[in-house]
This record gives C-alpha cells, structure tokens and sequence, in this order.
C-alpha cells in the first residue's frame, strides 16, 4: 500500500501542471497494491473474528469490529469485478475496513497487554508468597 501511495503522490507531484494521462496511469497501475492489501486484511480479520468468537480470547466486541472490517474489505475487493473507474461504488468499503483494522489493533493489543501485566503481577504475588523473591 505504501507503494502506491508513493507512486500516485510522485505521479501528481506537479499538481496542476501534471500530464493527466500519466497520472491516470500511475493511478491505475497502483490499483493493485491496495486490492491486494484488502483480501489479505479481509483474511486477518475474518480468521480473527471467527477465533475470538470460538475461543473467547479477546472482548467479543473486538470479533464484531474484526468481521465488519472484514466484509468491508471483501466489498473493497468487488471492485476488479466493477472496475476502479471513478464510479465504482466499492471503493468506498477500503476506508471503515482501514478504520476497524486500526481499532481491533489497538483493541486486542492493550487487551493482551493488560493480560500479560496481570499474569506477571500474579507469578510475582505467589513467589512472594512462598519466600522466592528474586
């Protein structure tokens, strides 16, 4: 994704004076780069939201976030099936799946940050407990 971002932001760098052709081009071509990025965060967050769902691992509301990314991105990647002309209404699901990729990140990071932090505070209790403080 970074990539193509690089590409279109070198492309239109002229800004008015830039050969539209060119910058149709670029634009295009850079097309696949995020198609790309979008079936495999499709992939993450469906494995994850089905997980979470089975196990329990993380807060069920983090599955909820994951799925709906999830079919976000799967809407996103209709698009080679619409084409990436202006007019295509699929590329609009690219952005909520960006926006609940970014909150069940953050969301299962400080979740599993807090349990990691309790199980440490806990070994250390019970090795003080027991006399065995390092």
């Amino acid at each position: 994704m970074t990539t193509a971002i690089v590409m279109i932001a070198a492309a239109t760098s002229e800004g008015a004076d830039a050969n539209p052709v060119v910058s149709r081009a670029v634009t295009t071509a850079s097309a696949g780069p995020f198609l790309v990025a979008a079936m495999g965060f499709a992939a993450l967050l469906m494995a994850a939201g089905l997980l979470t769902l089975r196990s329990g691992v993380f807060p069920r509301w983090t599955a909820v976030v994951a799925l709906l990314g999830a079919i976000s991105f799967l809407v996103t990647f209709l698009t080679l099936f619409a084409g990436t002309g202006e007019d295509s209404a699929f590329g609009f699901g690219f952005f909520p799946g960006v926006l609940a990729l970014v909150i069940w990140s953050i969301a299962t990071s400080i979740a599993r940050y807090r349990e990691v932090s309790n199980t440490a505070g806990a070994s250390v209790e019970a090795a003080a407990s027991h006399g065995r403080v390092d």
